[in-house]
């Protein structure tokens, strides 16, 4: 029996689409792995800067993003991503983020922290966690202020 030459590039590309699935799997399953290292330095992350984190929504300060492009404000935890039309929160209390509206901020979505990982961007998260200990340090420094004006008003008034 003669093997015509479509039949050999068939048995080629056959061959060539399982080992490409295999590869293909191989690295899904790494970029998997991978992301969820990730997620796991993010955490320990939180738990370090736990204790200021609560401080802060203790006293209702707002969490902000680090830069201006990101408007939105939150009690609720740090601003740990955002795009045109969403901000993204994270809570502490419950290990989730909120995807909360730009344009109404009382629409709000939990979503697993777990599948926010998924699809987020690592360094955006990372700033918008590291950013707690700049807002610790500026609402230290109101209080500093105040409290020397408040000492000035009271010398000046006893």
């Amino acid at each position: 029996m003669k093997i015509t030459n479509e039949e050999v590039t068939s048995k080629q590309h056959g061959l060539k689409a399982e080992s490409n699935n295999e590869i293909l799997n191989s690295l899904v399953k790494e970029t998997i792995t991978l992301n969820g290292q990730l997620g796991q330095i993010f955490k320990n992350r939180i738990d370090e800067l736990k204790p200021v984190i609560e401080v802060l929504r203790k006293n209702n300060y707002y969490f902000k993003y680090p830069d201006n492009e990101c408007e939105g404000m939150s009690t609720r935890g740090p601003i740990i991503d955002y795009n045109n039309n969403h901000y993204f929160v994270y809570s502490i209390d419950e290990d989730s983020v909120y995807k909360v509206n730009n344009f109404n901020t009382d629409s709000s979505e939990k979503i697993h922290f777990l599948n926010f990982i998924k699809q987020w961007d690592f360094e955006k998260a990372m700033n918008g966690l590291n950013y707690v200990l700049e807002l610790q340090e500026r609402f230290s420094e109101i209080h500093k202020i105040n409290q020397i004006d408040m000492r000035a008003l009271i010398d000046k008034y006893s």
